[in-house]
């Protein structure tokens, strides 16, 4: 596979960048109608492999790209025996599948038809108007949170980052059209993958390497739920299994639902 590490030609001034496969649409609705309520910016849709409904959906209210090639592309690649020890022994198998996915958002990033992007991913509550992010790069090409939910000194353990390296949540990213950071991600993404557990991981170590001078969001626009609705939080994120049963209870009361490992 041939990319071509480029941003794509810009039609829009603002807007968000979403991915979407068919074993997340289950909260895809759910996830549009909460965003709806808080903007009205554009949206590109980026097909990891949904359904013809979703695809029917995403064509009719918003830009629509298709990104299979990037799953087809992450499924062929193999993590390095340190990486494939840890995920065996903290992960369910389902997060090989899991990582393609990840990783294909690095490489949609660099589609994105907007001068000012805001990448979201789907498991996300909004509670406040989006517009007000992107404050948060007029003096810089991209801001982002804090990850809240990663244990370093166990990454450290099987030397995935080195003792200093933050990790950053890659959920809520708003980036600048030609982010030299957004293109080493992406590059770094397809080059790399097979040393990284996710596309955060990779993110951070390329922030890292190159001493990247980013801003730092406020917790407020990526806050971990932890079960309670927080008034002034602008973003709430079921990050991890259980919050996303959490979810899933939530926007299907009456249904039941099993947990595939």
């Amino acid at each position: 596979m041939k990319i071509d590490f480029n941003f794509s030609k810009c039609l829009e001034k603002r807007g968000i960048l979403v991915c979407l496969n068919q074993k997340c649409e289950w909260m895809f609705l759910w996830w549009y109608k909460n965003v709806r309520k808080f903007s009205n910016l554009p949206i590109m849709f980026v097909d990891l492999g949904m359904s013809n409904d979703a695809k029917s959906f995403c064509k009719k209210n918003g830009h629509y790209f298709d990104g299979r090639d990037f799953v087809s592309y992450f499924e062929k690649i193999k993590p390095s025996e340190n990486l494939l020890t840890f995920l065996n022994n903290h992960y369910p198998k389902s997060i090989f599948e899991i990582r393609t996915y990840w990783f294909s958002k690095a490489l949609a990033s660099i589609y994105t038809i907007f001068e000012e992007t805001l990448f979201l991913d789907l498991d996300l509550r909004v509670n406040y108007p989006l517009e007000n992010i992107f404050s948060n790069i007029e003096k810089k090409d991209l801001a982002l949170c804090y990850a809240a939910d990663v244990d370093l000194g166990m990454f450290f353990y099987y030397k995935l980052i080195s003792i200093d390296e933050k990790i950053y949540n890659s959920g809520v990213i708003v980036y600048k059209h030609n982010s030299e950071i957004i293109l080493k991600w992406s590059k770094k993404a397809f080059e790399e993958s097979f040393e990284f557990l996710g596309d955060q991981d990779v993110l951070s170590r390329v922030i890292y390497e190159n001493n990247s001078d980013i801003n730092i969001l406020s917790d407020k626009w990526n806050y971990k739920f932890k079960g309670d609705e927080e008034n002034d939080v602008y973003i709430n994120h079921y990050m991890g299994g259980p919050n996303k049963i959490n979810l899933f209870k939530e926007i299907y009361p009456n249904e039941s639902f099993e947990i595939i490992n």
